[in-house]
């Protein structure tokens, strides 16, 4: 089950920092996000950093997959980030749709019944031009 899409702006002026953090102008429509080569593209926003420590107490999640669908090229790092210790990568992968296809890939996070609080969030480096939408969804049955 969807738990969470990384949503966009679409076309409302002045408040894309709300949603996404961009090193040069990307195109948003519809949740999908259009990364020119050389961009990049941050989720450690408001509207779509991941917050464990609100779905851990609200919910009852026993397992947590990141999801890409995309078309193109690039570097995704996993960041888990908590105030405490900052943020770390979890995982650093090359993401190639020509390898992939636009099914898209997961990232499983296996640690999260050792999470307790902090935030989840994603960083794509295009090495290509590349769409993308992402979304965290639940993995597994009920803990």
């Amino acid at each position: 089950m969807i738990l969470q899409k990384i949503v966009t702006p679409g076309n409302r002026k002045g408040c894309d920092e709300i949603y996404i953090r961009s090193s040069n102008l990307i195109c948003k429509q519809n949740n999908l996000l259009f990364i020119p080569k050389g961009g990049n593209v941050s989720t450690d926003t408001y509207m779509n950093a991941f917050d464990i420590g609100a779905w851990k107490k609200y919910t009852d999640i026993s397992g947590l997959l990141l999801v890409w669908k995309f078309k193109g090229q690039g570097t995704m790092k996993v960041i888990w980030e908590r105030e405490k210790e900052g943020a770390v990568c979890l995982g650093e992968k090359l993401i190639d749709s020509r390898e992939n296809g636009f099914d898209g890939l997961k990232y499983d996070f296996d640690n999260w019944n050792e999470m307790s609080e902090g935030l989840l969030y994603f960083i794509f480096s295009a090495l290509e031009d590349t769409s993308l939408e992402a979304w965290f969804e639940e993995r597994g049955g009920v803990k």
